[in-house]
């Protein structure tokens, strides 16, 4: 099951990829590009995986290797870790965005905006970018976490230990959002995540920090586009 959901998802990055050589070209319309992208390269597929993995754990197990349930016992001590993390890891995650750039100038490694950015920021708010700023606000976190964390992280930990599963979940989450630039910092992000994931237990945590910032950068491209 976790090669299967790997590799599924891997298929989606190939679609989205495939999709953005595409682009402008006359084989698929600008426009009718993005939303054959959003749609068939990542809600579908990565919705399909998920019901499969849940159906399979349903099925097999009874339970899942994940929990979200909120209980009122130790929350207080719960969220007050999740802010340590957050507060020591920003630092460094601020670091390895910092060598990214690096890295990119050094090496004139042609550094391009996010797909999502670069839409809403050229287009107007039609329907592909309303769309893809509500799932990248809530779909995206949500669905990425339950396979990262939720699954991913959880089988590495029980066989490696839980620094391999936080270096390993990281890197795969790191280059599944195919940006060199981001590549550093998403990897930061990862790290960020599976430590919050760890010392709550409940993956709740882990999707609302990531929530919380693809809605800021979702914020800060407005005020670009806007400004």
């Amino acid at each position: 099951i976790l090669y299967f959901f790997i590799f599924s998802y891997f298929i989606t990055q190939i679609f989205r990829y495939i999709f953005s050589i595409l682009k402008n070209t006359s084989l698929i319309p600008a426009d009718k590009l993005f939303i054959a992208n959003i749609i068939a390269g990542t809600l579908i597929i990565q919705t399909v995986v998920l019901l499969f993995i849940l159906f399979y754990s349903i099925k097999t197990y009874r339970a899942f290797p994940f929990s979200l349930k909120i209980t009122k016992k130790n929350l207080a001590k719960k969220c007050l870790s999740a802010v340590l993390i957050i507060s020591f890891m920003f630092p460094w995650v601020f670091l390895f965005s910092f060598i990214g750039i690096l890295l990119s100038q050094k090496f004139n490694i042609p550094v391009k905006p996010h797909m999502v950015t670069e839409y809403i920021i050229k287009n107007k708010l039609d329907f592909a970018s309303v769309y893809m700023m509500i799932y990248a606000a809530i779909g995206a976190p949500f669905f990425e976490e339950i396979i990262f964390r939720g699954f991913l992280y959880t089988t590495i930990r029980k066989y490696f230990g839980v620094l391999a599963a936080i270096i390993t979940t990281s890197f795969i989450f790191s280059l599944f959002h195919m940006n060199f630039l981001q590549y550093f910092y998403i990897f930061g992000l990862g790290i960020t995540l599976a430590l919050i994931y760890e010392a709550t237990s409940n993956l709740w945590f882990s999707i609302l920090l990531y929530s919380k910032n693809n809605i800021t950068a979702l914020i800060l491209t407005l005020i670009l586009k806007y400004n």
